[in-house]
């Protein structure tokens, strides 16, 4: 595969697996800006936030150099509105990249580890790998309480990601969140130089979500 030329370049990055959060990179993998909405319900300010912050930068989205997004796992809803944004950025020939927030630790240089999240109906997804393989489980709220007692550490994607019963034990717990912040370049050297594409991983399918109330 022939290597890209990225000098000159902008990246916007774009997750909305739980809050929605939005970045800017450079060709070095320095985060020009960066920021997180928790107090607004991310369809209706995606497009205005990633308008200003292109704005601010003097930017049009049609010249970005690609489109990076978080492919969860997560919730379907917002998982939906990034798949959105990436279909319509390469309908006008933006490049399109994506991981899994569990892959982050990794790239971080953590060997071995698991990474866990609340999914739904009182479950949990745990992630863990090690230089040789890896695995992902989903657990009940009592097989977590027993898996966290006898762990001495964990992974976990952001604040929101949290519950009251993952709070308990965050002591033991590292934020990925602020792993992937504190190092920017590993989204040129891991996904966009090996144009590393993800497909959405979600934790409620879409008949769950879309149910009708009985």
């Amino acid at each position: 595969m022939m290597s890209q030329d990225f000098s000159n370049s902008y990246h916007l990055y774009v997750d909305s697996s739980y809050d929605l959060t939005i970045g800017l990179l450079d060709n070095q993998g320095t985060w020009l800006e960066r920021s997180k909405i928790t107090d607004a319900k991310t369809s209706e300010v995606l497009q205005v936030e990633i308008f200003n912050l292109l704005n601010k930068h003097k930017l049009n989205y049609r010249k970005l150099t690609s489109l990076i997004t978080s492919a969860g796992p997560g919730f379907y809803t917002g998982l939906r509105l990034t798949e959105g944004l990436s279909d319509l950025s390469k309908i006008i020939k933006i490049p399109c990249f994506s991981f899994y927030n569990y892959e982050i630790p990794r790239w971080s240089g953590v060997c071995e580890g698991t990474w866990l999240t609340k999914a739904y109906k009182g479950e949990y997804l745990l992630y863990h790998w090690n230089d040789l393989d890896h695995s992902s489980e989903l657990l009940g709220s009592h097989e977590l309480e027993t898996w966290l007692k006898s762990e001495q550490a964990f992974y976990y994607p952001s604040e929101k990601s949290l519950d009251e019963r993952l709070k308990q034990h965050v002591s033991k717990g590292t934020c990925v969140e602020t792993l992937f912040f504190s190092n920017g370049e590993v989204l040129l050297h891991k996904v966009i130089q090996s144009q590393q594409t993800r497909s959405s991983y979600y934790f409620r399918p879409s008949e769950e979500e879309y149910k009708a109330n009985p």
